[in-house]
């Protein structure tokens, strides 16, 4: 593999640091005007918004430091790991929160930060390509099968690096 670029490393960087100003649009989000209870709306995202903040800042310090130093040790992979399904798990709980508060208001009614929801699942799946180029993830620690379905659908490189992973499971036990 060539050195990376200075550059090439602040963008995966700015990459992870996305959640940031995706956890700062679902608060603009539940506190907008149009919004008829912000207040329970807020309820039901800040836990959401708390975790995604927190992992963040595991995960730009981690990168920092596998990226820099090519250190793959078992406890920044740990670490690492442990950021992402802390993700998972909120936004999981976020989707209860919200359906709950759904039952409230009426069927049909989606919550208003469900867009902004989907887009840190996405921009997720984004970082954890990016650092798998540096860290070797187990995703089923990370994510449970419904969420690692669509990360295969979505994401080509995590989809090659899960099949060869079964192949070579496959083979362990084949030998």
């Amino acid at each position: 593999m060539t050195q990376e670029t200075l550059s090439e490393l602040e963008l995966k960087y700015h990459k992870i640091a996305e959640l940031y100003d995706l956890a700062e649009a679902m608060v603009a989000t539940v506190e907008g005007a149009d919004v008829l209870d912000p207040k329970a709306q807020l309820e039901v995202v800040e836990p959401l918004i708390e975790q995604i903040g927190e992992s963040a800042d595991v995960l730009c310090e981690e990168f920092i430091e596998v990226a820099g130093k090519k250190q793959n040790g078992a406890t920044r992979r740990m670490k690492i790991e442990g950021a992402l399904r802390r993700i998972y798990i909120a936004m999981d709980a976020y989707a209860e929160r919200a359906k709950a508060m759904g039952a409230n208001y009426g069927e049909g009614v989606r919550n208003v930060a469900d867009a902004i929801v989907e887009k840190i699942k996405l921009q997720v799946e984004i970082i954890i390509s990016v650092l798998v180029d540096y860290v070797d993830l187990a995703l089923e620690r990370i994510m449970n099968k419904k969420h690692m379905q669509e990360l295969k659908e979505r994401q080509e490189k995590i989809s090659l690096m899960l099949y060869a992973a079964e192949r070579r499971s496959a083979f362990e036990r084949g030998a």
